[in-house]
């Protein structure tokens, strides 16, 4: 597609997220089971803990002794919590994926409203 001029040849760095398929919700429950860098969505959120369901945020670290994962969220806060205490928790490891872009093609067409 490149020798044909429909991608430009640079590359770009998107953030993808797929659901970790090898976390049960029992091993959702114990930190040991947490990366660093794992993103974790909260579908249910928490009042005590003040997580708004659909939030995001990022394990910075774990500790599976005091079975506690510290979280920051966007907005740089760090929230530190037992896994065993929230449920409707999505755990999606951090990946990158290079894509290009590609270039407007004779067969795209502009789509007229109405």
């Amino acid at each position: 597609m490149q020798d044909a001029g429909q991608v430009k040849p640079e590359e770009h760095s998107v953030r993808v997220l797929n659901a970790r398929q090898d976390l049960t919700g029992a091993d959702r429950q114990h930190a040991q089971n947490y990366q660093e860098g794992d993103v974790i969505r909260y579908s249910k959120g928490s009042k005590p803990l003040g997580i708004e369901a659909g939030e995001y945020a990022q394990v910075v670290r774990t500790d599976a002794k005091e079975n506690t994962v510290t979280v920051e969220r966007r907005s740089g806060e760090e929230l530190s919590y037992d896994p065993r205490r929230l449920q409707g928790v999505t755990v999606l490891p951090r990946d990158r994926a290079h894509v290009r872009r590609r270039r407007p093609g004779a067969n795209d067409r502009a789509v007229s409203p109405g």
